[in-house]
């Protein structure tokens, strides 16, 4: 398990009618308990390679997941000319639902190249590329590492999957890190 800092951790907050706002202790230290307990790392440096619209299975889980969050970095590039259409899915050998817009493009990105997911499904990742000094704030529309919930289908095989287009020699590396709790002896492992 990983360590998390009390900047990581997300405050319960109640707001009473005069619209002050107080934090109830005991909410907050059994939410530091059960952060500091709970949430797990998973790091993996993946080879993606594939020629037209391709599919690549990162992850297999069991139950139910909550992702707090989802973030990429490019760490190798042999051939990146053509990355485009980059989203990610869930799927349950039948089903498919979309994490994220399917939308950026990581063509020409550089090694340093850093995507992440900070908004609702219907939006696309987050990406700032390496080729200029770039920043990406959290405003009103963006999240922190927009934390999703994913329960998978009883009995099969579930994948979280990285999707794309490229060509004959699209070819890189990226390190992916998530961020997540188990529930009730639910699973996520590497493919």
């Amino acid at each position: 398990m990983g360590d998390i800092d009390n900047t990581d951790i997300q405050y319960l907050v109640k707001t009473d009618t005069s619209g002050s706002s107080a934090v109830d202790g005991s909410m907050v230290e059994m939410l530091t308990k059960i952060d500091r307990e709970t949430h797990e790392h998973i790091s993996v440096e993946a080879t993606i390679t594939g020629n037209g619209a391709t599919v690549v299975n990162v992850f297999k889980f069991t139950g139910t997941v909550r992702i707090i969050s989802q973030e990429a970095e490019i760490s190798e590039v042999t051939d990146i000319t053509t990355c485009s259409a980059v989203y990610a899915t869930l799927y349950d050998g039948t089903n498919t639902v979309d994490l994220t817009k399917n939308g950026i493009d990581l063509s020409g990105a550089p090694v340093g190249s850093y995507f992440t997911k900070d908004q609702v499904a219907t939006e696309t990742y987050s990406l700032n590329s390496a080729d200029q000094v770039r920043l990406n704030e959290v405003g009103v529309s963006k999240k922190a590492g927009l934390a999703f919930t994913a329960t998978a289908k009883n009995g099969v095989d579930n994948f979280i999957q990285f999707r794309f287009t490229g060509d004959a020699n699209t070819s890189f590396k990226m390190k992916i890190l998530f961020c997540y709790t188990l529930y009730n002896g639910s699973t996520l492992e590497l493919v």
